[in-house]
């Protein structure tokens, strides 16, 4: 009963979180595009898993594209496992990875995952 608990608190602050990060992602853009000074910085960044399965890596994409409507998850690899994601506007590579991986951790928590939670994923340049 603790686990499910536990993974039923995690759910809700996940559904929080990406609400949240929706909301305010979406008034950042609106606020972007009218104002005609602004200067879009895309980036592409490649963001390392800890999701082990298919279908968790899957929906992970999933919650990236809806969680901001700036950004998109491209493209997925299984070996090793990472995700292609697309940033309209960002300070920077580090912040779309962050960014990334404080999702994944939030959806690892909510799924009870025994992947490494805690550990952030190493960063190749």
């Amino acid at each position: 009963m603790r686990g499910l608990l536990f993974r039923t608190w995690h759910t809700l602050v996940l559904v929080g979180f990406v609400l949240w990060r929706l909301t305010a992602d979406s008034v950042k853009l609106v606020a972007a595009l009218v104002n005609p000074r602004h200067r879009f910085a895309p980036y592409l960044v490649e963001v390392p898993l800890r999701c082990r399965t298919d279908r968790s890596v899957a929906v992970l994409a999933s919650l990236v594209a809806l969680s901001s409507p700036r950004q998109v998850s491209v493209g997925v690899e299984t070996e090793p496992r990472r995700m292609l994601v697309y940033m309209l506007d960002a300070a920077d590579a580090a912040t779309v990875r962050r960014d990334a991986a404080r999702l994944e951790t939030l959806f690892l928590r909510a799924i009870g995952s025994p992947a490494r939670v805690e550990e952030p994923p190493e960063v190749t340049e």
